[in-house]
This record gives structure tokens, C-alpha cells and sequence, in this order.
């Protein structure tokens, strides 16, 4: 499927229970998809069962640690899955070249857990005022704070 719209639109016309989406953070990069805005999209229908987490340059799968390049649209990413209270799989796709397996996983979990400790800091509700606002001065300053 070419974006996370045309999933939904699929998944829609199956119209089962059971049939949803898991998102891969850094293939919706790929396609110029914005990953935060599937995320909302399939949330709010109940159809988000899975993240596939990773990062990359945007035009291949560099299977970098989640956080790592795309520090903005990451943590936008977790602040939808906070605001849409998301309980579902998180699993990380990562390619340790020269790192220990086991410290890159680590280092995922620790880069996924600080995206969701910065977003509790700020709290939902905040960051929804200054997104209501549609002031990209505020969005910034709320950016570099973190």
C-alpha cells in the first residue's frame, strides 16, 4: 500500500475486527508518508495494532535507532500515541552492524522511553494547545525545549 489513507481505505473495505495496520515508522518515511498523521488516522478508527520502529535518511531502510535522525516526527509520533492512549506492540527494527545486538535493542527501548517520558513532562494536553494554536513559533520553542 502506498500510504497510510489507502491502507485505511483497504482495511475499511475488509470491515473486520481483526484487520488493522501495523505502521513501520521509517518505511512511511520512505514513501514521503507523514508517520504521525497515519498514526492518528488508524488510532482514531481503532485500527492501530502494531509499530514497527526505526529510522532512517528517508530514502532507504537504514534500520537506524528510533529517534535518531528524526527528532521532531519522532516525538511527534509518541505524543499521538500518548494522546490516542496506545497499548498495543512496540517492536524495534534495527540493523546492529558494528554495535552489539543487545545494546542497540537497549538503546531503542531507552530512545523510545525518553520520547515517552518528555511527552508525559509536557503533558497531552499542553502540547494539544499549542498544536490548536497553529503557530510554528510555539511548535519550535515546544521542539528545542525537549
Amino acid at each position: 500500500m502506498d500510504s497510510a489513507g489507502m491502507t485505511l481505505l483497504m482495511v475499511n473495505a475488509v470491515d473486520r475486527p481483526n484487520v488493522g495496520v501495523t505502521f513501520d515508522f521509517c518505511h512511511m518515511l520512505m514513501k514521503r508518508d507523514n508517520p504521525s498523521y497515519g498514526l492518528a488516522l488508524a488510532a482514531n478508527q481503532g485500527k492501530l495494532f502494531g509499530l514497527h520502529m526505526n529510522d532512517g535518511y528517508s530514502h532507504q531502510d537504514s534500520g537506524l535507532i528510533f529517534g535518531s535522525i528524526h527528532h521532531a516526527q519522532s516525538l511527534e509520533f509518541v505524543y499521538y500515541l500518548r494522546k490516542y492512549n496506545y497499548q498495543g506492540v512496540v517492536f524495534f527494527d534495527t540493523f546492529p552492524i558494528r554495535e552489539p545486538a543487545d545494546q542497540e535493542t537497549q538503546a531503542n527501548i531507552d530512545s523510545f522511553e525518553k520520547y515517552l517520558a518528555i511527552v508525559d513532562r509536557l503533558g497531552v494536553e499542553k502540547i494539544d494547545e499549542i498544536v490548536a494554536k497553529r503557530d510554528g513559533i510555539s511548535a519550535q520553542k515546544l521542539i528545542l525545549a525537549c
